[in-house]
């Protein structure tokens, strides 16, 4: 039942406030730990315990199952109000429970703007650094992919598919190998005229290379008429006359 009516502003209230009992007892009741209080902007317990800096009650929401990531109707979450309100220690268990802090709020802020817009610069640290920490752990993952794929890369290679047995009818056939699933041994390859890509391992697939030169005896001229109307005598007149006056000898 409580959890159809959504969060009475009361039980939010003492969420922010610390009253542990009154929450409590709200929940054990049947409320959602994930409701709504719709006279708060659909804010959640989660977010009013972050923006109070109530960490023990913190603590049990999140073992109780409440959502980290959840925005409300504003698109704040409960990163962001722990930041907003300099709580770090509420920002750093966030965090570690997989808060994401590139959530954006409606008007395109994030839990780090907001830490810095108030001037809170503990949190405002810790939470540069957990995007470092990030960055750092995608290109390292990037790397070790990268590390793993066999050599040559066959990734956005056109190939021809050999030596399947399970699957022979893929035999002689083409298509474009995607990414390398090192955790399966094999390339997702879109095969042409299947609907879905396959994956399939380096040892069944040959890149296809094209031939730089398909004309093995090119012509310089392309010309078809090009020995029409041509006279091999670069001299038209085969008798020349030096003297060009039609009366060379004239009568005295």
């Amino acid at each position: 039942m409580h959890a159809k009516a959504g969060l009475p502003v009361a039980v939010t209230a003492a969420a922010s406030e610390g009253d542990a009992q009154a929450v409590a007892a709200w929940l054990n009741e049947g409320g959602g730990v994930d409701a709504r209080c719709a006279g708060r902007y659909g804010e959640t317990l989660l977010m009013g315990v972050a923006a109070g800096g109530q960490e023990a009650m913190m603590r049990m929401l999140l073992q109780r199952g409440a959502s980290v990531n959840l925005q409300n109707s504003l698109g704040d979450t409960a990163l962001m109000d722990a930041a907003a309100n300099g709580h770090t220690t509420i920002v750093q268990a966030l965090l570690d429970a997989k808060a994401d802090a590139s959530l954006q709020a409606t008007g395109g802020g994030t839990a780090l703007m907001a830490a810095e817009h108030q001037k809170h610069t503990a949190a405002a640290q810790l939470l540069r650094q957990h995007a470092k920490r990030q960055t750092a752990e995608a290109d390292a993952a990037v790397m070790r992919a990268a590390a793993s794929a066999p050599t040559p890369c066959l990734s956005g290679r056109r190939v021809s598919i050999d030596g399947l047995k399970g699957r022979s009818k893929l035999n002689g056939q083409c298509g474009v190998a995607g990414r390398f699933d090192a955790a399966k041994g094999g390339y997702e390859v879109v095969v042409e005229g299947e609907a879905e890509a396959v994956l399939l391992r380096p040892a069944n697939l040959q890149e296809i290379r094209a031939n730089p030169n398909p004309n093995t005896n090119p012509d310089p001229d392309p010309d078809p008429n090009r020995n029409r109307n041509r006279n091999p005598n670069p001299n038209p007149n085969p008798n020349p006359d030096p003297n060009p006056n039609p009366n060379p000898n004239p009568k005295p």
